[in-house]
């Protein structure tokens, strides 16, 4: 059985968290906290890959030397139950495609590093 993971944004700290101090005061946990989950998969580094990771993600077709590198953000799909990255207005799924080689590496957060998003 595989335990979820998450780790938490204090927006007002700015810092991670593995766990959640409650707040003292009447601010909503909400308004402070940001909890993402772990997806379960590793970048090429072996690092963990968790909700609003940015990532280049490098693309190579088997069948020549031409290598395409985008930047993704991992989102959880709802109406599909899974975690994918959003590129642009498509979603790609971390691994091996239809056809090509991929690379993962993760470069940030939403939270730590949303220049990279630009």
């Amino acid at each position: 059985m595989r335990t979820l993971k998450f780790k938490c944004w204090d927006k007002q700290e700015k810092r991670w968290d593995d766990f959640l101090h409650l707040p003292t005061n009447c601010e909503s946990e909400g308004e402070r906290f940001v909890w993402v989950q772990f997806t379960g998969l590793l970048d090429k580094s072996g690092k963990e890959i968790y909700e609003g990771d940015i990532a280049k993600i490098t693309q190579k077709p088997f069948t020549n030397d031409f290598e395409q590198t985008e930047i993704g953000v991992m989102r959880y799909v709802e109406n599909e139950a899974r975690f994918a990255f959003s590129l642009n207005d498509s979603l790609f799924l971390s691994g091996q495609q239809q056809g090509q080689i991929v690379r993962v590496e993760i470069i940030g957060n939403i939270y730590e590093n949303p220049e990279l998003m630009k």
